[in-house]
């Protein structure tokens, strides 16, 4: 339920794009794979899809299908059956749980959903950037913008050498914030310029730094 499958075609090969429009979540799919998760309709057990495999393709791969199925099923373009899994089988050890832990600790996420609306408002007061006259113009700012770097180098140079605690360097934090905006804006309005979906946005951190980002998985199509 509430799945489409989109097919492209680049350089000669067919690639289905699966989309949960309910979850947000996209999954690739070769022609082998799409003719494997055709047949999920939960009367085809990994045996059958091995053998129809085998006589649709002429190969016998049974890690290829198996893997296929678990790749759909872990992103929730499947669903299997997993009530036969015995829970005493999996071991929880102490270090397991410790690098668990600290893996969730530097890696997490805050994500705000449902900011399609306000990117589609956004794009419509911002279309002209889109036009090739603006794309000129901005090709030139970039031109400027280093030029002049380059020639305020020996100043910037002296500049780093000096102590990080200055009022200058306080003045630089909401700026460098105002370009991480501005930054990940561009690929919000950029996808909307495609007529694609903005899913979310969020902040979070990785592993030693935060970043922030927008989701742009609707591209695939």
């Amino acid at each position: 339920k509430g799945i489409t499958c989109q097919n492209i075609t680049s350089e000669g090969t067919v690639t289905t794009i699966l989309k949960n429009s309910e979850k947000g979540t996209y999954y690739r799919l070769s022609p082998e794979g799409l003719f494997l998760w055709q047949l999920l309709d939960g009367t085809h057990n990994l045996k059958d899809l091995v053998l129809l495999y085998f006589q649709k393709f002429h190969q016998f791969s049974p890690h290829a299908v198996a893997e296929t199925v678990a790749g759909l099923v872990s992103a929730g373009f499947a669903l299997g059956n997993m009530s036969r899994i015995d829970p005493t089988l999996i071991k929880k050890s102490f270090l397991g749980q410790w690098i668990k832990r600290m893996v969730a600790f530097l890696q997490w996420k805050i994500m705000i959903e449902n900011v399609d609306p306000f990117m589609k408002r956004a794009y419509s007061y911002s279309r002209w950037f889109f036009v090739w006259p603006t794309q000129v113009f901005l090709i030139f700012l970039n031109g400027v913008g280093l030029i002049t770097f380059y020639r305020q180098w020996s100043h910037i140079d002296a500049s780093l050498t000096q102590p990080v605690w200055t009022p200058d360097f306080f003045f630089l934090i909401p700026l460098a914030l105002f370009s991480i905006f501005i930054h990940e804006m561009g690929h919000a309005l950029t996808v909307k310029s495609f007529g694609r979906d903005v899913l979310s946005v969020g902040l979070g951190w990785h592993w030693i730094s935060p970043i922030f980002y927008v989701d742009t998985s609707d591209m695939w199509l």
